[in-house]
């Protein structure tokens, strides 16, 4: 089994326990448009992807009337996080923890915007605890395989040591156009079924598998 030492990692439904906040504020921004409402179901896809593909793909919202969306969704976000407060999976700060210890390099690649990246690894104690943050610039396009290339340039990291942590199939499907291998967590926002389709290289099911697979390479990853 492959040794990494190199780890990047999707933030929403990877490190970022986000789904309850992300689901009030686009209620919240769905209710203002005056579109109909959507059970947790319908919007669990729209965690992973830019939110500007999301709106269109997953919520049939027109082309037109995106930026009005990532507007009302920018402003509502901040209330509904500090209501709800935004936290990490438990078991996240140890397992950074302990990859820092076992001389890992360790990266974020996210398709949030920059400054909310950067606002939740503040709330959430993160600061600190990763390499490097690598996160979108606008919310017109996110090139997260591009982005992976990046990181690993500034790590000085070699592919074939390398590894992408993530949930949804757009983590998996960047990894594989990266050229590295790609790691599925099952207690994020994704599926089983998704994440083998796009071809994950291995899938975990817990954080603290996560932590055996990549520090101890005694968990059960398949």
């Amino acid at each position: 089994m492959k040794e990494y030492s190199t780890v990047l990692f999707d933030f929403d439904g990877t490190l970022l326990q986000s789904g309850p906040a992300i689901f009030a504020t686009l209620r919240e921004m769905l209710r203002e448009m005056g579109l109909p409402p959507r059970a947790d179901a319908e919007l669990y896809p729209m965690v992973g992807p830019p939110l500007r593909e999301g709106f269109m793909r997953h919520l049939g919202i027109p082309e037109a009337q995106v930026m009005r969306a990532l507007e009302l969704y920018r402003a509502k976000a901040p209330a509904v996080e500090a209501a709800l407060g935004v936290q990490t999976f438990a078991g996240v700060p140890a397992l950074l923890r302990a990859l820092r210890a076992a001389g890992k390099q360790t990266a974020m690649v996210t398709a949030k915007l920059r400054a909310t990246t950067e606002r939740h690894v503040v709330s959430c104690g993160l600061e600190g605890r990763l390499d490097m943050v690598f996160a979108a610039e606008n919310n017109l396009h996110c090139d997260k395989a591009g982005m992976i290339v990046e990181a690993m340039a500034a790590l000085h990291a070699s592919p074939k040591t390398t590894v992408m942590v993530g949930d949804r199939v757009y983590d998996i499907e960047a990894a594989n156009r990266a050229g590295v291998d790609s790691i599925g967590v099952l207690y994020g926002y994704g599926s089983r079924g998704e994440l083998m389709a796009a071809g994950a290289t291995y899938l975990v099911n817990t954080v603290e598998e996560l932590m055996q697979f990549l520090i101890n390479k005694e968990g059960n990853a398949i």
